[in-house]
């Protein structure tokens, strides 16, 4: 059900880039390419009862060129889908394998996305004797909190290595993020009362 799929003009969306205040820009490389015509969406979120940077003027800035790079970054997304999350349960793994099939690359960076019944998620590449070298591990869900990972180095891949993904949530009504009382079960989906299990991949 997890699976690694080339960014689609035909899906609905795909994330390019999540920052927040007192962070640095987001640099891909040698740029991300995109089709003449392709709608890009600029969401900003505003917490005016909670604004934790006093004096802060913030902006959305978007850095274009007219010239296609030679080795343009990609994006990758790879997704757990079709599960549930069993409600009085607090301890939840929803774990998966697979191949990596976008070919010999080298990955720059990463985009980690849980939901807010997360306890954290990992990605990882396999060596063939299983040991893992974990690539991002992100243990807070929090909108304040972007989950961009940029590596200073590259991370080569090769075709047909081994990946593996896992992320941990928690559906009790021990867990003060619940917003069910009592809880249920909550199935994989994108709305805000849903689970979410995956990660954007920048790659070239």
């Amino acid at each position: 059900m997890g699976r690694f799929s080339r960014i689609s003009w035909v899906k609905s969306w795909d994330v390019l880039a999540s920052w927040s205040p007192g962070k640095e820009s987001i640099e891909y490389g040698d740029g991300i390419v995109l089709e003449e015509r392709t709608k890009i969406i600029l969401k900003q979120f505003w917490f005016p009862e909670n604004q934790p940077f006093d004096g802060l003027t913030s902006y959305w800035g978007l850095q274009t060129a007219t010239d296609i790079p030679e080795r343009p970054t990609q994006i990758i997304k790879y997704e757990i889908k079709n599960f549930r999350l069993q409600a009085d349960d607090s301890s939840i793994e929803i774990a998966e394998r697979a191949f990596w099939t976008g070919g010999n690359m080298e990955i720059i960076g990463g985009f980690a996305r849980s939901s807010i019944l997360s306890k954290g998620m990992t990605f990882s590449i396999l060596s063939e004797n299983e040991n893992e070298e974990c690539l991002i591990d992100y243990h807070l869900y929090d909108p304040l909190v972007p989950q961009h990972v940029m590596f200073r180095e590259p991370v080569p891949i090769s075709e047909n290595k081994r990946i593996s993904m896992t992320c941990d949530f928690d559906n009790s009504s021990g867990n003060a993020a619940q917003f069910n009382n009592p809880p249920h079960d909550i199935s994989q989906g994108y709305r805000s009362n849903e689970a979410l299990c995956f990660i954007t991949l920048y790659v070239r």
